[in-house]
This record gives structure tokens, sequence and C-alpha cells, in this order.
């Protein structure tokens, strides 16, 4: 999901120029939209959880990957078809979601781990979350030049999200992590 974000910030402009033929402008708007939706998916995202689902992390992050995954997918593949307006509901969305799942991340991984090593656990993901922010552009950017085509670049990438949900739904935590073992 981080790799996503960053691949936003890094390159969704040059998808909507070239890919979508969008003038800067209209490019530049769109991603303030995507970024838009992404800082209201961290409070109403967190929200939901803790109000909606009673403080469950798991499932509403887990509906956060399946959408990312299917609104990268409908991006790539209808974006071409779609009136501005219309595509500027798509960009809010992807924001919220691919940018929002932030706040739900962290807060689950606090509350998975051991007591006694929760700093050490958000550490790891944090670091772990840092080779996808150095790597992911550069690996996109790579693949978009290689295969000729941001839909199948972003294919690949909605592929990897999807593979983090079906992840989530196991959520193998290792036993010294995890809080749920007899100390």
């Amino acid at each position: 999901m981080i790799s996503l974000q960053m691949i936003i910030v890094a390159h969704f402009m040059s998808y909507l120029t070239k890919a979508l033929k969008m003038d800067f402008a209209s490019a530049g708007i769109l991603l303030s939209i995507t970024l838009l939706g992404g800082m209201v998916g961290r409070i109403v995202l967190a929200w939901v959880s803790d109000y909606v689902y009673n403080g469950n992390r798991r499932t509403p992050l887990q509906v956060t990957v399946w959408m990312t995954a299917g609104l990268t997918i409908a991006i790539s593949y209808i974006g071409f078809t779609l009136p501005f307006w219309l595509l500027t509901a798509f960009c809010f969305s992807l924001g919220f979601f691919a940018i929002g799942w932030f706040s739900l991340f962290i807060v689950l991984i606090a509350e998975k781990a051991d007591d006694r090593f929760i700093g050490l656990t958000v550490s790891i993901a944090l670091t772990l979350n840092q080779f996808a922010i150095v790597l992911a552009p550069i690996w996109f950017g790579l693949l978009v030049d290689w295969l000729r085509s941001y839909t199948l670049a972003f294919s690949a990438v909605a592929c990897f999200i999807a593979c983090g949900g079906i992840w989530l739904k196991k959520e193998r935590v290792p036993s010294f992590l995890n809080k749920n073992v007899t100390k």
C-alpha cells in the first residue's frame, strides 16, 4: 500500500498527461484531489474503525486494501473513457483508500504487538515501509518503460496490493511480537 502511495506522488501526473493526454493543470488538480482524498481518508477510516467497527482495525483495513486494488485497476483501465468530473471522484476515492490506510495500519501494528515490543514492532513496520517508499517509484517507472504501458504497470501494483489483502486476512504475526502468547 505504501508503494502505491509513493507511485501516486511520483508518477500519477505522468500517467494523466501521457496516457490520458491531459494538460498539466488538469493533471495537477487531479493529483491534488487524490492527496486531499488521502487526508480525509486518514481521519474518516480511523473514525469508522473506532465507531462503526468498535475498535476492529483489521476489517476496515482489509476493505481499504480491496477498494484500493479495485480503484487502481478501474482508473488504469477505464480512466480513458471517464468525464473529468467522474475521474475527479475516482481520484478522490483512490486517495481516500490508497493514502488513507496508513493510520489504520499503524494502530493495528501497535495493538497486535506484545506490550513489551510495541516500539520495536512499529519501528520494524516503518523500516519495511521505507524500503517500499524508496524502491516502488523506481520499480514502477522501470515497469512502465519495459511494458510501455501504465495500465499493465498499475495492474501489477494492484496484484501486489491484493496479495497484501490476502496476507492480512491470514494475519500471521511472529510469536515473539504477538501479545496473545502466554508469557
